[in-house]
């Protein structure tokens, strides 16, 4: 069951009153608008949408997540998340925007699973259109989680950004191949037995 907790959209200091955090974070969030927060009563999730006309790198939106956590829910068993949509300027195009956005992505990327990460933490993002081809090593590995990736990346341009962009992949040949097939046969093991101890505690 999810509770709706504000519905007018409202500066981001001026629904979180209490919250205190340091210059620099204060800085990045003032001009932040927050459009609603959710409750997840299910799950003791706290959503906040928000929205800004620039950018905000994903280390500041784990930062500020940590502060309201750390700040006003320390001894409550309550998770809080940020749903980001940027309302960019027009003439801000999709090189622009990855060039400018990548290292958030791949920092998201790598909270969301290090295999996934390593994956594509050295890719080239080259675009033409709206269609971005990123390179991944030539494995078997790569092409299972490609339509992951994919799906994900596109989701995000398309809830974030407004912008319907098509994700490829090129897949290239290794340097070592063998090395590599060693090295992610020992990934996807690991992942496996992740897995398996999270059903057991299941």
């Amino acid at each position: 069951m999810e509770e709706k907790m504000q519905t007018e959209t409202r500066a981001f200091f001026d629904v979180l009153t209490e919250l205190k955090v340091d210059e620099k974070l204060y800085n990045i969030f003032r001009d932040v608008q927050v459009s609603r927060v959710v409750l997840n009563e299910k799950s003791n999730d706290l959503t906040f949408y928000i929205t800004k006309d620039e950018l905000i790198k994903r280390v500041d939106i784990v930062k500020m997540q940590n502060n309201i956590k750390s700040k006003m829910f320390m001894n409550a068993p309550i998770g809080i998340h940020f749903k980001e949509v940027y309302d960019l300027p027009e003439a801000y195009t999709l090189e622009q925007l990855v060039g400018d956005y990548k290292s958030s992505l791949l920092t998201e990327i790598s909270e969301k699973s290090h295999m996934l990460y390593a994956l594509i933490k050295d890719s080239d993002w080259k675009v033409h259109d709206n269609v971005v081809t990123l390179n991944m090593d030539n494995s078997l590995l790569a092409k299972r989680k490609s339509d992951e990736l994919r799906i994900y990346l596109e989701e995000v341009f398309k809830e974030r950004f407004k912008m319907e962009v098509r994700f490829l992949f090129d897949f290239v040949d290794s340097e070592n191949p063998q090395a590599y097939v060693v090295e992610n046969e020992t990934k996807l093991k690991g992942e496996v037995v992740h897995v398996m101890e999270n059903i057991i505690h299941i």
